[in-house]
C-alpha cells in the first residue's frame, strides 16, 4: 500500500510540477527576447525623434556658418537622460563635433556615420563602445549646408535592468505556482494515495487468483463508484469460475456415467451371448445329472457324483444371471425422459469438441414434446453414441444438425423422432446393414470398437423404437430414431 502511494506521489508532482517548469521556462525565454525586442525599438523611436530635433536645431547654426557653437549644441544633447552620446559629420562623413563620451572610442561612432553617409539610409545598430554596450542609430542629413549625417547613441543597461526584473518576476511567480502546484499534487497523493492504492493491490491480487478479493470505498473523486465496480466484477469473476468448475465437473461426472453405462452394456451383450451359446448343453448336462442322481438303480457313490455336477451346473446358471443382472439397469430407474433435456446436456457436453474440430453445431428441437419412459442414461448414451460417430466423421470441419420433433397421429403424439445429421462421406448402402452388427467398424485404425451403433439399436429396440440410416441433405449419413411416447 505505500509502495503504491509514493509511486502515486512521484508520478503526480512529476505530471503537476515538469509542465508548469516547462511552461514558465518557455515564457521567460519568450519574455526575454519580446521584451528586449520591444524595449530597442521604443529606444531606436526615440533616437530618430531626438535626431529629427537634433537637425532643426543645427540646421540654423549651419547656414549661418557657426560651426564653433555646434560642439556644445552636441554637448547639451549627450546630457539627455536618454542619450549615450552625439556627433555630427560633414558631407564626406568627417566628423564635426562629438560629445566626449564618443570621443573616447570615436572608431566604432564613425564607421557607422559614414555607412549613412555612402548610403543616403539610416544606420542602427547594437554595438559596443568602449565597455558599455550601446544602441547606435545615423541618419544622413540633407539640404543643411556643411552637414553630412548625425549621430545618436543609446546606452542599453537600464534596458537590461528592466528585462532582468521582468524575468526575477517571472521566476519569482513561476517559484510560487510551482510550490503551489507540488503542494496539490502531494495532498491529491496522500488524499488519493490509499483508495488507488487499495485498487492496484486489490487488482494484483486478482490477477493471482484471488476472486474474492474486494476493496473499501473512497468518496473522494468518484472513487467509491470504481470501488464498487471493481467489487462487482470482482464478484462476477467469482461466480463465472463457479459456474466454470461446477460444469467442468458435471461434464467429467457424465463422461464417467457414459463409459460406465458403455462398459455395461459390452458386459451385459458378452453376458447374453455368453448365457445363449452355453444355454443349451448346460441344460442338457443338468437335466441328465438330475436324472442320474435320481436313478436308484446307480451305486449310491455315482449318484452322489451326479448330484455334484447339478450343483455345479445350477452355480453356473446362476453365475451368468448375475452377470447379466449387473450388465442390465435396475427397473426401478426406469422413468419418464424427456429428450429435448438430454440433446441439450450431449451438446453442452460436446461444445469443447465441436469448437476444437471447427463443426457447426445447428439444434432443432420442438417446443412441448412429451416424454418417453426409459432410462435416462442409456437414452443419454443413444444420443451420445450418434452425435460422436457423426463428429468423427468429418474432417477438419463439417455441419452436426440434430433435429427432434413428434409424429402426430388422431391429432396425439405417438412416436418421437430424432434425427442426427452430418456432413461426412455417408454410409454406402452396401454397408447400412452391417453397421449396426456387432464389432463391424469402419474406424478400427483409430481405435473404434464396432459396439456404438449395437449398442443404439439394443436399446432403442429395448424401448420399442427402431433405427434408421439415410442420406442426409448436408450430404453425410442422416441416423433416424423413432421412439414411441410415454
Amino acid at each position: 500500500m505505500n509502495l503504491a502511494r509514493k509511486r502515486l506521489t512521484r508520478k503526480l508532482l512529476a505530471l503537476f510540477t515538469v509542465p508548469v517548469v516547462l511552461c514558465f521556462v518557455a515564457g521567460g525565454v519568450a519574455a526575454f527576447w519580446t521584451s528586449r525586442e520591444t524595449l530597442l525599438g521604443g529606444a531606436d523611436r526615440a533616437l530618430a525623434d531626438q535626431l529629427a530635433t537634433l537637425r532643426i536645431a543645427v540646421e540654423p547654426l549651419a547656414a549661418l556658418g557657426r560651426d564653433g557653437d555646434l560642439g556644445g549644441l552636441v554637448e547639451r544633447v549627450a546630457a539627455e537622460e536618454t542619450v549615450h552620446g552625439c556627433s555630427l559629420y560633414d558631407e564626406r562623413g568627417a566628423p564635426l563635433a562629438r560629445s566626449s563620451l564618443l570621443a573616447a572610442d570615436p572608431a566604432v561612432a564613425d564607421a557607422a556615420a559614414a555607412r549613412a553617409v555612402a548610403t543616403a539610409e539610416a544606420v542602427h545598430d547594437v554595438l559596443r563602445i568602449g565597455d558599455r554596450e550601446v544602441l547606435v542609430r545615423a541618419e544622413p542629413v540633407r539640404g543643411v549646408r556643411g552637414l553630412g549625417a548625425a549621430l545618436m547613441t543609446h546606452e542599453l543597461g537600464p534596458v537590461d535592468r528592466m528585462i532582468e526584473l521582468t524575468l526575477l518576476r517571472l521566476a519569482l511567480t513561476g517559484g510560487v505556482v510551482v510550490l503551489v502546484v507540488s503542494a496539490l499534487a502531494f495532498w491529491l497523493s496522500r488524499a488519493l494515495g490509499r483508495g488507488l492504492g487499495d485498487l492496484v493491490h486489490g487488482a494484483e491480487r486478482i490477477a493471482a487468483g484471488d476472486l474474492g478479493t474486494r476493496v473499501r470505498a473512497s468518496h473522494l473523486l468518484e472513487l467509491d463508484r470504481v470501488a464498487r465496480a471493481f467489487n462487482e466484477m470482482s464478484g462476477s469473476l467469482a461466480e463465472a469460475r463457479e459456474k466454470l468448475l461446477s460444469a467442468e465437473a458435471s461434464r467429467h461426472d457424465l463422461a464417467a456415467r457414459m463409459r460406465h453405462a458403455q462398459a455395461l452394456t459390452v458386459v451385459g451383450q458378452v453376458a447374453g451371448s455368453f448365457a445363449h451359446e452355453i444355454g443349451s448343453p448346460l441344460n442338457t448336462i443338468l437335466g441328465w445329472s438330475r436324472l442320474s442322481a435320481a436313478d436308484d438303480a446307480i451305486p449310491e457313490g455315482v449318484r452322489r457324483q451326479f448330484e455334484t455336477i447339478s450343483a455345479q451346473c445350477e452355480r453356473i446358471t446362476r453365475i451368468v444371471q448375475r452377470m447379466l443382472a449387473v450388465a442390465r439397469p435396475p427397473s426401478d430407474l426406469v422413468q419418464p425422459v424427456h429428450l429435448g433435456e438430454v440433446v441439450r446436456e450431449v451438446t453442452a457436453f460436446l461444445a469443447p469438441d465441436l469448437r476444437a474440430r471447427r463443426v457447426d453445431l445447428r439444434v432443432d428441437v420442438a417446443e412441448g414434446l412429451p416424454p418417453v419412459t426409459a432410462v435416462r442414461d442409456q437414452v443419454m448414451q443413444v444420443v451420445m453414441n450418434l452425435c460422436v460417430n457423426a463428429i468423427q466423421a468429418q474432417s477438419g470441419s463439417g455441419t452436426l444438425r440434430i433435429s427432434l420433433a413428434a409424429e402426430v397421429e388422431d391429432a396425439r403424439p405417438k412416436t418421437l423422432c430424432l434425427e442426427v445429421a452430418d456432413a461426412g462421406p455417408g454410409v454406402p448402402e452396401e454397408l447400412r446393414g452391417q453397421i449396426f452388427e456387432p464389432f463391424y467398424t469402419t474406424k478400427r485404425a483409430s481405435g473404434g470398437t464396432g459396439l456404438g451403433l449395437p449398442i443404439v439399436t439394443d436399446i432403442v429396440r429395448e424401448l420399442g423404437g427402431k433405427v434408421e440410416v439415410r442420406d442426409a441433405p448436408e450430404g453425410g449419413a442422416l441416423f433416424r430414431v423413432i421412439l414411441p411416447v410415454t
